[in-house]
């Protein structure tokens, strides 16, 4: 008998090819129950309609047992079903001989088509099949010699999910640390407000920490907090309302020089409001006593000095401009804008004289100022403190002693400071090729802007000349046509000079400030090394001060003068101390330093970005300006 001539109606799904062995073995009936079942509806259909050809109303047991036979109440696969795996391999047929295809219960759509559709006026005929459909295509490993891994109670699918969703189901735990009904009336109205509404099991809310934050999420929110907590240490930095004006020129032939009135308003000024008038010196004198405050800080420097061309209106205002960026700078700073010295500089009316006094009593040395920003002067009064280091300056200094000339020749060789941590070293290496590389870009930038301002008197130079071609009349049109590009040209010409402008107010002025800057950076570095500088000195001649006294002691076991024993023996505790603060006052401005090479990087970073940004959007708008220049020309005139 060929089966699959005579199979009556398609029960495989057709989303599955019958092609493929391994959805054929999976099927719940084969072919030939299939069609045993068909063939033995349509031979008992015919057989109860010849039988009842009367009428269908006439025997209503009739009407039963037929559609008990067409669609009975038991499941006619319910037998094969519930028999044992061993009983079902043995079952003739293609798709039972195979332990590796557990029977598999199919869905109703699939066999939509072989059940029985009941005549008009019946009832809904029952289901021929009432088992659901599970998942298909389901590969089941395989031993060595072919059979299936799996065991008897594996027939169940797997869900990869499973795990994850059992995790989440919800937990009947006992209670125990929730109060009992009598506990519950025993406390007062209070508690009971104040109480939690429910409890959260240990178990749970711990399942539930581990299983909602990720390892990505926790290091972030640590990163948040860390950041936050930086925010929040950080103080408060007071409004400062700063400006530079009115460059007048004083004085006469070599005592001439240009006054700026310096306007500052802040609540920590008294008054809030003051107008003084300052010198560039007087800005000088500022970043030098600030640089001796504030050790392993990069103060904002002023311009550099120039003797060429100092009254020429465009320095003039240059300076004005960059004079005002500084003292902006330093307002926005939270530990120099309380500094008491800025505060003089920003409200003193004597100050030429208020200076010199401050100078003198801090040591810092910075009326005697010099062209070079990143050259920096250690106070001894700053190092040592205001009685210490007066007897020390008093003395010629910590290094008095290698500082003799002709009459007083020294005889010891001069200490030298070997850096021993390389942070400092590659550093210090970084910024002076980055200051390098910014100073050829500031020449090149200055150029650039040098053959704009050509460029445009060219062109002014050839607008002219068109304009005078157009004025020969040679025909009507000719002399119109030169008119129009005459003045296209002119205004070409007034492009280039704002963009020359443009060029040197953003990207020109920044990259001067940023060398600078970088100028000041490298003092900072040079404050570390002056101050291991003195540590050598000091640490060397504490050895030596500390020989001698033993030397003393060992020869003399009762030294014949006692007076110069003990000076010795003090001079040796003095040194000592000295030795200390000196390494302490090395090791912190260390630590300083790493962290304002941090924030200065960054800040100049952002600050470079910006100033990109605009230069770029004011050459695409100047290029944009050109064009419609030319087209408008073009378009009327040609």
């Amino acid at each position: 008998m060929d089966y699959e001539d005579d199979l009556s109606a398609p029960v495989w799904d057709d989303l599955n090819p019958l092609a493929e062995a391994d959805t054929v073995e999976e099927t719940a009936l084969s072919e030939e129950e299939i069609e045993e079942q068909s063939e033995d509806s349509d031979g008992e259909e015919e057989v109860q309609v010849d039988s009842t050809s009367g009428g269908w109303g006439d025997n209503n047991e009739t009407k039963k047992e037929l559609l008990n036979d067409l669609a009975p109440m038991e499941d006619p696969l319910s037998g094969l079903l519930n028999e044992s795996p061993s009983k079902r391999g043995t079952t003739p047929g293609a798709l039972f001989e195979s332990q590796t295809a557990p029977l598999i219960s199919i869905n109703e759509d699939d066999l939509s088509a072989s059940s029985y559709t009941a005549a008009k006026g019946h009832s809904t005929p029952r289901k021929l099949f009432d088992s659901s459909r599970i998942r298909r295509n389901i590969k089941v490993p395989l031993n060595s010699d072919g059979n299936s891994a799996k065991s008897e109670s594996s027939h169940s699918v797997i869900d990869p999910l499973g795990q994850a969703e059992k995790d989440r189901e919800f937990v009947d735990e006992p209670l125990d640390d929730r109060v009992t009904n009598s506990q519950h009336a025993n406390r007062s109205i209070f508690e009971q407000v104040e109480s939690p509404l429910y409890h959260i099991s240990p178990k749970k809310k711990a399942m539930d920490t581990n299983t909602d934050i990720t390892p990505t999420e926790s290091v972030h929110n640590k990163t948040e907090e860390a950041s936050q907590q930086d925010i929040e240490d950080e103080p408060v930095i007071s409004h400062f309302q700063i400006e530079v004006t009115d460059p007048i020129k004083v004085g006469e032939l070599t005592s001439s020089h240009i006054k700026y009135t310096v306007n500052a308003e802040s609540e920590l000024l008294s008054p809030n409001q003051n107008q003084v008038s300052r010198r560039y010196r007087d800005f000088r004198w500022l970043y030098r006593q600030l640089q001796n405050n504030h050790w392993g800080k990069v103060i904002p420097p002023p311009p550099e000095k120039q003797t060429v061309g100092t009254f020429q209106p465009e320095f003039v205002e240059t300076r004005r401009l960059q004079l005002q960026t500084m003292l902006r700078r330093i307002a926005n700073d939270s530990d120099l804008q309380r500094d008491e010295h800025f505060h003089m500089f920003l409200t003193s009316d004597n100050f030429a004289e208020d200076s010199k006094r401050v100078s003198y009593e801090t040591g810092s040395n910075a009326n005697n100022d010099n062209n070079d920003i990143s050259e920096v002067h250690i106070s001894e009064i700053q190092l040592l403190g205001p009685e210490e280091g007066a007897f020390v300056i008093k003395n010629g200094g910590l290094d008095s002693e290698y500082k003799k000339g002709f009459m007083n020749i020294s005889f010891s060789s001069i200490p030298k400071y070997n850096e021993p941590d390389k942070f400092f070293v590659d550093e210090l290496d970084r910024i002076t090729d980055l200051e390098n590389q910014l100073k050829k870009m500031l020449k090149a930038v200055e150029s650039i802007e040098e053959q704009r301002r050509e460029l445009s008197s060219y062109t002014y130079d050839l607008a002219s000349l068109i304009e005078s071609l157009g004025a020969l009349d040679v025909t009507k049109g000719s002399t119109k046509l030169c008119y129009e590009l005459a003045e296209t040209q002119k205004r070409v010409k007034e492009s280039l000079e704002r963009d020359a402008l443009q060029e040197a107010i953003t990207m020109g002025a920044t990259l001067d400030e940023y060398v600078r800057s970088l100028a000041s950076l490298r003092s900072i570095f040079y404050q570390r090394a002056k101050l291991g500088y003195y540590l050598v000195i000091v640490e060397n001649d504490f050895q030596k001060k500390k020989q001698d006294v033993e030397k003393m002691c060992h020869n003399n076991k009762q030294p014949a003068n006692k007076e110069r024993f003990l000076a010795a023996r003090d001079s040796v505790k003095n040194i000592e101390r000295r030795a200390i603060t000196v390494k302490k006052a090395w090791h912190d401005i260390g630590e300083k330093i790493k962290k304002e090479v941090s924030s200065f990087d960054r800040s100049k970073m952002e600050e470079f970005r910006n100033c990109m940004e605009i230069t770029l959007e004011s050459a695409i708008e100047s290029q944009k300006e050109s064009i419609e220049l030319w087209e408008t020309m073009y378009h009327e005139n040609l």
